[in-house]
């Protein structure tokens, strides 16, 4: 599926992509740096792991989102464009994992509980990848 902050783009010039270490890879020496590199972007996708859904990693996956992302949207002084994307769910198994809409349902429900009331993501904002 396209994605709608590139979908409109006629000329992508100084357009980068950063890809920056996850809040539990970068440790203490990269944490100012990563926070600077978010600060600074105009999108950021912000990269689920699938086979940790249910998991007791889960609850690590989602205060790790919560810790590092979500204060940016906040303090950005304008609407920041996040997409979340669900990685590794060439794991899915259709007979023992329930459909992916329900899991992205489910995805973008803990999203959403992290989030102030007035936003608004749904299964269709998750994207998932493998």
């Amino acid at each position: 599926a396209p994605i709608q902050a590139f979908s409109d783009l006629e000329d992508c010039g100084g357009f980068e992509i950063v890809d920056t270490p996850g809040p539990n890879e970068h440790g203490a020496g990269l944490e100012a740096e990563v926070r600077g590199i978010l600060q600074k972007s105009d999108v950021i996708f912000y990269v689920l792991d699938f086979t940790k859904v249910g998991s007791n990693e889960e609850a690590c996956m989602f205060e790790a989102l919560r810790d590092s992302v979500l204060p940016l949207l906040e303090t950005s002084g304008g609407i920041r464009r996040v997409y979340y994307v669900l990685n590794k769910v060439d794991c899915h198994s259709k007979r023992n994992d329930k459909p992916m809409s329900e899991v992205r349902d489910y995805v973008a429900a803990k999203i959403r509980g992290l989030l102030p009331s007035c936003a608004h993501v749904t299964g269709q904002d998750v994207l998932p990848i493998s």
